[in-house]
């Protein structure tokens, strides 16, 4: 027995001295596992930081239109925080900006692959589409923008940045002449517009350029209700009523936004020219056949003019079809005027015009220039 206790005494004593270096080596294991830790948060941080003031100044270098030089900025940015969207985005629309399309697009896929419903990738790939020339895809990607999902700093304002990229899309539609698909957008948009005044005076600008001034109108007059002292909405309203055929209306709405906000010399034209117009509208219904018939010789004159004018300009166009119009025309206004006309020679006279103008806009187009805008919104109405 006695020998037995020294024994197990030193075998306390030793595995004291073991679970005492254990515990020690476990300490230093732990300590240097947090300095570790520590160390590489100290250095994410750092990383982070640096990543962040690259990005600044490559906002900055953007927006002082450096644009190659912001490139190697944000991808600097970039490389020092790989998963940092918000750099990646930042690369694109430098390397955009530089004319660098190509180099844009593998980050843009690789974004895309990651999160096809972000609304803001979306839209930036729309642009960079669009600058590829790829139209259907821009259109395509301007959608996914539109109804995207929208994070970060943009969370609280979803619907703005909606209506922005709906209001970018079509912009992008209207510079392709798509005005089909643009009267598509305006009509969501319209009801997105609710109670903003700016929004609902561009809708009405967009409604006329897409040839639809009767929902122009509505907007305009909408408008003047709400604030009956704005001149540009008189004129807008204007502007529909002309395109509607509605000349008096026309006239009178020109004349209240010069009351409004003064006589420059664009309104004086649009005056002069609304004014012109009553006095050449055929299709006024208290008018005497007399008066009918002498109005229709004006509006045949002008169709004449304007024939002989394309055809001058433009010989190589002319066919014999057109140069017989012409001469019919030409003889026509020579023709002395019967002494008691009736409706049945002023529609003659207007079928006449009608069929000139249509040479004339077959050969050298619709007529834009100022002195034929008269003819053009006559004959439109007449087409009607």
């Amino acid at each position: 027995m006695s020998t037995a206790n020294p024994i197990s005494a030193n075998i306390a004593r030793r595995r004291g001295s073991i679970v005492r270096l254990s515990a020690a080596v476990a300490a230093v294991i732990a300590t240097l596992a947090l300095l570790d830790i520590f160390l590489a948060r100290t250095e994410q941080r750092e990383l982070a930081s640096l990543a962040s003031q690259a990005d600044r100044n490559g906002q900055q270098l953007l927006a002082g239109g450096h644009a190659a030089e912001a490139v190697e900025a944000f991808r600097n940015a970039h490389d020092l925080e790989r998963d940092n969207e918000r750099y990646q985005l930042d690369l694109i629309r430098a390397l955009m900006a530089a004319g660098k399309p190509a180099e844009a697009q593998p980050l843009m896929t690789e974004i895309l692959d990651e999160d096809s419903n972000n609304g803001e990738a979306n839209l930036l790939a729309a642009r960079l589409a669009a600058a590829q020339g790829h139209i259907n895809a821009a259109d395509s990607y301007y959608h996914r923008a539109i109804y995207g999902e929208w994070g970060g700093e943009w969370r609280g304002n979803v619907a703005q940045r909606q209506i922005e990229a709906r209001l970018e899309l079509i912009d992008f539609l209207n510079a392709h002449r798509r005005q089909n698909e643009v009267l598509a957008e305006l009509l969501p948009l319209e009801e997105q517009a609710g109670n903003n005044t700016k929004l609902q005076s561009k809708l009405a600008q967009l409604f006329l350029a897409a040839g639809s001034p009767s929902r122009a109108r509505e907007i305009y007059r909408r408008l003047i209700n709400l604030d009956p002292e704005d001149g540009g909405n008189y004129a807008g309203l204007g502007e529909a009523d002309l395109l509607l055929g509605d000349f008096r209306a026309a006239h009178t709405a020109f004349s209240n936004a010069a009351l409004h906000s003064g006589k420059d010399a664009a309104l004086r034209g649009r005056l002069d020219l609304s004014l012109q117009l009553m006095n050449l509208d055929p299709t006024v219904r208290w008018l005497s056949a007399q008066e009918k018939y002498q109005r229709s010789r004006k509006i045949l004159q002008l169709a004449s003019d304007a024939l002989e004018q394309c055809i001058t300009n433009h010989p190589q166009l002319a066919t014999d079809a057109a140069s017989q119009l012409a001469s019919a025309a030409q003889m026509a206004v020579r023709t002395p005027p019967p002494k008691q006309p009736n409706n049945e020679m002023a529609e003659s006279t207007l079928s006449l015009s009608q069929d000139i103008w249509r040479a004339r806009t077959s050969l050298c187009g619709t007529g834009t220039a100022p002195d034929e805008e008269a003819l053009r919104l006559i004959m439109e109405k007449l087409a009607k």
